[in-house]
């Protein structure tokens, strides 16, 4: 739940011109590099491999809300959903 806590803490405040947009999953989002794909874009990543979505939940105020985005992308059902039977 903590993987994420250093680089919250340091990223800046979303530029206006770059309207920030994270990216919210499992292992799916986890592998996506972002920013190599798109390095003049607000996009960060935060897919943690393995996560249910119990586990996501869990994360999404310290993950999404509290970086001010724009917009936050969550990938739908995806494999770990399905092997955990939360379908």
């Amino acid at each position: 739940m903590k993987r994420y806590a250093e680089e919250n803490r340091k990223l800046p405040a979303p530029d206006p011109a770059k309207p920030r947009v994270v990216f919210f999953g499992d292992s799916i989002t986890d592998l996506w590099r972002l920013n190599e794909y798109f390095p003049d874009r607000g996009f960060v990543n935060r897919g943690i491999g393995g996560q249910i979505t119990g586990e996501m939940l869990g994360r999404l105020k310290a993950d999404c809300d509290n970086l001010r985005p724009s917009v936050v992308v969550i990938p739908r059902k995806g494999p770990t959903t399905l092997r955990a039977g939360l379908l």
